[in-house]
């Protein structure tokens, strides 16, 4: 199953894989090579649309690079396919196996991620109307402002006025924890068209109460952040935007700019999809647009993000065609019964029509449960295993991963396997350089040599000799401190 979080084994030269699923080894398959279900799949005319389901192993990428073959052998300009996936690293994995399916030079890359796609529309049609270019607002740049926010609200329950609950003090609203949450929450209102001024409405109906004052805060993010300078948007409005400028091209279609040739779009993993999402896709179809969806109702990661079985099963259906993928091509006979197994008891909330039956396959060693009694003895297991494959097996560090429940774990993982010789690297979602402490050290240090030094306080200077660059320790901070005293009484 897909885990953003993933502490990957890699030398430092290696390619580290970010996520589970076939995309790293798929490529397009000749039609010999293609099962029955695939080579409808692959048959489809360019504007036909529908939705492709499997399991694990089943083929879908595969398939889907198949079809962008088959497009283009047909006689379709390669310019005039595009691949969206719900993520940029799953963007990246396949634009090389895009490029030896199609085989020819292109004006752009074949694959996207879907916020990718909707900010290029986003921004052109900007462009066009002789706006000001949009920029994109990242996620560290989203955190800050939430962080200079709520360090206002503390403030402000300092002096009396009081936003959030009792039980929402300042210790747990600082953490990045709760900031995380926050923007998760905020990005699902925008993603579902819930206005900050709808959110002490549905607090009193639903009875959260915390809903209020969530909604107080979101209408002075949003107002902090349209007074930024530039046009700045974050990710949950472009899918949005994108929507607005797709029906405003009905009557400009260079609104559009390259994007109005588009015959047909695939999308990959589309189950981490979110509602803005789907609409983008309906948008699309709208215009007459092919849009084939693959993906796996049973696996997903992006439910943080609003990404859940109800939305592949509502995009299914207004797709039309469904096709279900059941020919296993990875995996032990063991190993497909565990998936199987495992899908079998996840609720019927979406499309179930890939599942299969266990074919109850004989013990044969390829999975293994181990249950431990401790964190350190669940490392020792794993660098055991690890080291296994590595010196027994021949297996390189690169061709190892460990999959962790989150991003404490990851860390944590990455410590304790370094610590028994086993060269891990974490890979998945990035550090903002703001967190770390050797940029923040920095900054502070340059931050503090621009202001007069008769305007430096103590603080600073003390933050700035026990930072990275200053390098001393409380020991050595006493006795500079005694140093500076004796020569200050000595004159």
């Amino acid at each position: 199953m897909h885990d953003p979080d993933a502490a990957t084994l890699a030398r430092e030269d290696a390619k580290v894989p970010v996520a589970g699923g076939d995309r790293w080894s798929a490529r397009a398959l000749d039609p010999g090579e293609l099962d029955p279900e695939q080579q409808v799949v692959v048959a489809w005319d360019p504007e036909e649309s529908g939705a492709v389901v499997g399991a694990p192993g089943s083929g879908k990428t595969s398939t889907l690079l198949s079809r962008v073959r088959s497009l283009v052998d047909r006689g379709v300009d390669p310019d005039h396919v595009l691949v969206l996936t719900p993520t940029r690293p799953a963007a990246t994995a396949l634009r090389d196996p895009l490029a030896l399916a199609v085989g020819r030079a292109t004006a752009g890359a074949l694959a996207r991620s879907l916020a990718s796609f909707a900010f290029q529309i986003v921004r052109g049609a900007e462009v066009r109307r002789g706006a000001e270019p949009p920029q994109l607002l990242t996620g560290g740049d989203e955190d800050q402002i939430i962080r200079e926010l709520l360090e206002g609200d503390a403030l402000d329950e300092a002096s009396g006025r009081r936003r959030w609950p009792d039980w929402l003090g300042p210790s747990i609203r600082a953490t990045r924890g709760f900031r995380g949450d926050l923007r998760a929450f905020l990005a699902e209102c925008t993603d579902l068209g819930i206005a900050p001024e709808d959110l002490p409405a549905l607090a009193e109906h639903q009875g959260i109460p915390v809903w209020a004052a969530v909604g107080s805060f979101a209408a002075e993010y949003r107002a902090v952040r349209a007074e930024m300078r530039g046009a700045h948007r974050d990710a949950a409005d472009l899918a949005r935007e994108a929507v607005a400028v797709f029906d405003e091209a009905a009557g400009d279609r260079e609104l559009l700019g390259r994007f109005a040739s588009i015959r047909c779009i695939l999308v990959d993993d589309a189950q981490e999809l979110t509602s803005g999402g789907i609409d983008l896709l309906r948008a699309c179809r709208a215009r007459g647009i092919g849009v084939v969806a693959f993906g796996d109702p049973d696996v997903g990661s992006g439910a943080f993000r609003g990404a859940t079985p109800e939305n592949f099963a509502r995009l299914a259906a207004e797709l039309g065609g469904l096709v279900a993928l059941g020919d296993p091509h990875r995996g032990t006979a063991e190993q497909i019964d565990l998936v199987r197994g495992v899908a079998a008891r996840i609720g019927a909330a979406g499309v179930v029509a890939h599942r299969r039956a266990p074919i109850g396959a004989p013990p044969e060693g390829s999975v293994r449960t181990f249950l431990l009694r401790s964190p350190a003895e669940e490392a020792d297991a794993i660098a055991r295993l690890l080291r296994e494959r590595h010196v027994l097996d021949g297996v390189p560090w690169s061709s190892c991963a460990v999959i962790a429940h989150d991003s404490r774990q990851v860390a944590a993982l990455e410590a304790e396997l370094a610590a028994r010789e086993v060269p891990a690297r974490a890979s998945g979602p990035g550090v903002a350089l703001g967190t770390q402490r050797a940029v923040r050290d920095l900054v502070t240090l340059v931050e503090l040599g621009m202001r007069d030094p008769d305007a430096w306080t103590a603080d600073a200077v003390l933050d700035a000799l026990l930072g990275t660059y200053g390098g001393l320790d409380p020991i050595e901070l006493r006795r500079l401190r005694s140093a500076l005293a004796e020569e200050e009484l000595s004159a």
